[in-house]
C-alpha cells in the first residue's frame, strides 16, 4: 500500500455540498456531512476524519474516495471507491 499525498485528501469543511475527494453522505450525495477535522497517520496510508455534529442514529451513511486522491508518485485512483455502514 503506497502512502498517500495527504494534499489531495480533501474533506468539506465549509458547508454541505458535495465537495472534496472524500464524502459522507446519507441521501446519494445530493448534500454531505461537514466536517470538523482529519488527522493523518501511520505514515500518510491512513486518514480519519471527524463531523462537526454527531451522525443520525439508525441512518445508512455512504463513504465516496474520489479519482482526485493519489499517492505520494502522483498515481490516481483508477475508479471513485464506495463503502457504506449503518449506526445505530
Amino acid at each position: 500500500m503506497e502512502s498517500m499525498d495527504a494534499s489531495t485528501v480533501q474533506a468539506n469543511y465549509e458547508n454541505t455540498q458535495p465537495l472534496g475527494t472524500v464524502q459522507l453522505s446519507s441521501d446519494s450525495f445530493t448534500t454531505v456531512v461537514r466536517m470538523a477535522s482529519a488527522e493523518v497517520s501511520n505514515e500518510n496510508k491512513t486518514h480519519t476524519f471527524w463531523p462537526i455534529m454527531d451522525l443520525d442514529t439508525n441512518t445508512t451513511y455512504q463513504i465516496k474516495v474520489t479519482t482526485g486522491v493519489q499517492d505520494v508518485a502522483g498515481n490516481a485512483m483508477e475508479r471513485e471507491h464506495y463503502s457504506y455502514f449503518t449506526t445505530q
